[in-house]
């Protein structure tokens, strides 16, 4: 099959040097088990466990550990693997001229699935044995390196927004522009990483989790396009560029790196989930706070509402919407469970409670505990048993 495979990716280039007929296209109709394969091999190993011994760690057992059903995580490989074989046709055949964006779309959407599938915590009885040999990376050289790929991936980007920013414009790149699209493919790398670091978009966590933390995207791409343009103008008097170009590279940037940040919530949202719980979190402001065991317990896209026992409650925290605790009969008719947190006033814990008791809906409370630990107890306890 390799063999078959390799020859008709050779007889279809139009010489043996063409490099996506040869790597591009197989690579493309064998995305799925190249992904799995990578997926599984670099886990396993960063992880410490023997790469050669079956575990159930691929791509489809992280797919049902999500909540799928084994129909459903199927249909998604097959999705999957359909859409590679498309975009290797499409590259191919009808859009050679903006086949590499849409090349670059799907290897950028792929990696964010990678990586998304990557972070699963799976049980231990699911991973192969351990193996002696393992990657240890110092703390800082780790913090060092997601830092150094964050710059790296947001270059890829930008540069990957203006040749949309082309294809909107020409349909692709035409000739006489290639010079000038190198040229500020450099300029916009050159100018808008630095911006990005001085609005502190590197300080911050990978994840986007509200509005204010794409504001230093958008105000990083919209002030380094200008000074590109500007620094254009100065030194070429704009010759061989186009303004029209730039203000969708803006947009395209903006909307590139906000996806590449919010990838893991799109596909929480996305994977047909096969459970179907639902749960109320009735509180106050520490809501936020404890959104965050939810998304660690990856149960975040099960919350159906924040219930507060302010009134006039009407908004959304993390797309979840905030109701007032009048509401709460209104919703319990697909609850599953109720979460009350800490800071929940005593009349609105016992409301809850009256509400959820004749539907047998089971009422948990949440709470965070701060304890000063003491070496002597400790040793005393310890030597006790």
């Amino acid at each position: 099959v390799g063999f078959f495979l390799a020859c008709s990716a050779v007889s279809e280039a139009g010489h043996v040097s063409a490099m996506f007929s040869i790597v591009f296209v197989p690579g493309l109709v064998l995305f799925l088990p190249i992904f799995d394969i990578l997926l599984v091999s670099v886990t396993r190993r960063l992880n410490g466990r023997t790469i050669s011994a079956g575990a159930k760690d691929h791509t489809s057992h992280r797919l049902v550990m999500l909540g799928l059903s084994e129909r459903n995580a199927v249909l998604t490989l097959y999705l999957l693997s359909a859409l590679s074989v498309v975009v290797a046709v499409f590259c191919k055949r009808v859009w050679s001229d903006i086949g590499p964006g849409i090349l670059a779309l799907f290897l950028l959407t792929a990696a964010a699935f990678w990586f998304y599938l990557a972070k699963i915590q799976l049980p231990e009885e699911w991973l192969s044995r351990t193996n002696a040999f393992t990657f240890f990376v110092p703390e800082i050289l780790n913090s060092i390196g997601k830092r150094a790929a964050m710059v790296f991936v947001d270059a890829g980007l930008i540069v990957l927004a203006e040749f949309l920013g082309y294809v909107v414009r020409f349909d692709g790149v035409p000739h006489q522009y290639r010079r000038s699209f190198l040229w500020a493919a450099v300029f916009l790398i050159v100018i808008k990483i630095p911006l990005f670091a001085i609005f502190s978009v590197y300080r911050r966590d990978w994840t986007i989790r509200a509005l204010r933390d794409i504001y230093p995207i958008v105000k990083g791409s919209i002030f380094g396009s200008m000074l590109v343009v500007t620094a254009l103008t100065y030194l070429t008097g704009f010759k061989g560029f186009s303004r029209a170009v730039f203000a969708t590279e803006v947009i395209l940037t903006v909307c590139l790196m906000s996806f590449a940040r919010t990838a893991a919530r799109f596909f929480d949202d996305v994977l047909p989930k096969q459970s179907s719980a639902s749960y109320l979190v009735v509180g106050g402001p520490s809501a936020e706070f404890f959104y965050r065991y939810f998304e660690w317990q990856r149960l975040h896209s099960n919350i159906a509402a924040f219930v507060t026992p302010v009134k006039n409650a009407n908004a959304f925290l993390y797309g979840v919407p905030v109701v007032p605790l009048s509401r709460m009969p209104t919703l319990l008719f697909k609850i599953t469970a109720v979460y009350v947190l800490p800071d929940c006033p005593e009349p609105a814990r016992l409301t809850a409670m009256q509400l959820c008791s004749p539907q047998k809906i089971p009422v948990h409370t949440l709470q965070l505990s701060v304890e000063t630990l003491n070496i002597d107890e400790f040793c005393n306890a310890a030597i006790a048993s």
